[in-house]
């Protein structure tokens, strides 16, 4: 169970248990994306965008030319 940071802590536990769901701090992943609840910056998409470009080098030494390929870099 995840809760909001504004709920007593208390609350949370005595919620969890009730409920008989373990509290977390982690949402884990959606379709291999972080699933977050605050902030984003650009160090949470770094993998994410290292993982498709990584998908996208061979493709795009295969499927464009020499200017295309300088143009997308």
């Amino acid at each position: 169970m995840f809760v909001s940071a504004n709920i007593d802590k208390r609350k949370a536990h005595r919620l969890s248990s009730r409920a008989e769901i373990p509290l977390t701090v982690d949402l884990g992943r959606y379709l291999g994306v972080m699933a977050i609840h605050g902030r984003v910056t650009k160090d949470i998409y770094r993998e994410l965008v290292m993982r498709i470009q990584k998908k996208l080098a061979p493709w795009k030494t295969r499927h464009l030319s020499l200017a295309a390929r300088i143009t997308v870099a």
